[in-house]
């Protein structure tokens, strides 16, 4: 009963359309988001770190404004309220329903309503209440992950409409970035090794792949030219060779013994032998 009552009250509070800063006077606002299950991961921020100088006016004294001004950095805030919009239609209003309809289960902490600017924790928090999804805000820091991240988000409910059972809205790991002339690479991950090409000089580029066919066809072609000299003198030297061996068989005549042991006459048109038949 109690936690119904519970429920309505957390849906009846709205919270601001960004995080406040750490050591903001508001920081109750952060607080009414960060107790309960229900809210816990409706922006990549919560839960806010605790505020390191222990309030608003001992910021201002240390001379750091971004802790306590949220207008500190405005090109931030479109982008949370972005964030929270994409959420409550893809995750927050059936994770409501089934909140009321006792689907899924309530988890709150009173404590966080009450610990200021310090986490009442023995550590600080940086688990999304009731989900144990890290906080992440380097979703909304960065802006190519905000565009990526929203822009899914939204895209799937489009197509597959709000989530029906219990989610875990924040993504843990790393994300897959795309940038211009590159493949996909991972956040934090260190780039692929590429392959050593010798390039012509001047840089790479189109041209520099034709400067590189022309020079690998020049080197063949001299490649080429010089074996030339080598092959025509190993040819020549070949056929002076087999030159010489020509004229001493035209010089030789076979002389045969019949079975008398007299030799037959040589053929015409060949060098009679100088050996004597009578000797063979």
């Amino acid at each position: 009963m109690w936690s119904t009552y519970l429920v309505l009250l957390a849906c009846l509070v709205v919270p601001v359309p960004a995080p406040v800063p750490r050591c903001s006077p508001w920081i109750i606002i952060n607080k009414l988001v960060e107790w309960t299950s229900l809210w816990s991961d409706s922006n990549s921020y919560f839960p806010i770190g605790p505020c390191e100088y222990g309030g608003p006016l001992q910021a201002l004294m240390a001379g750091d404004a971004n802790a306590v001004f949220l207008l500190d950095e405005p090109e931030k805030i479109p982008r949370h309220n972005i964030y929270e919009l994409v959420w409550f239609l893809k995750t927050g209003m059936t994770r409501m329903k089934r909140m009321l309809l006792g689907l899924e289960p309530f988890v709150y902490d009173f404590g966080i309503l009450t610990e200021g600017y310090q986490h009442y924790t023995p550590r600080v928090r940086t688990t999304q209440l009731g989900h144990g999804t890290k906080r992440r805000p380097e979703f909304i820091d960065n802006e190519e992950l905000w565009k990526k991240f929203v822009k899914s988000r939204f895209n799937s409910f489009l197509t597959e409409g709000p989530d029906k059972q219990q989610t875990k809205y924040t993504p843990q790991g790393p994300l897959r970035l795309r940038k211009a002339g590159q493949k996909k690479r991972r956040l934090g991950a260190p780039p692929p090794l590429q392959p050593r090409r010798h390039l012509a000089r001047g840089g790479g580029g189109p041209g520099a792949s034709q400067a590189e066919s022309q020079e690998v066809k020049q080197f063949v072609k001299v490649e080429s030219e010089g074996r030339r000299p080598l092959r025509r003198a190993r040819a020549r030297a070949g056929s002076e060779q087999w030159s010489q061996r020509d004229t001493v068989s035209q010089d030789w005549t076979p002389v045969l013994r019949s079975a008398s042991g007299e030799g037959f006459r040589p053929i015409q048109g060949r060098a009679q032998s100088t050996s004597d038949p009578s000797h063979l």
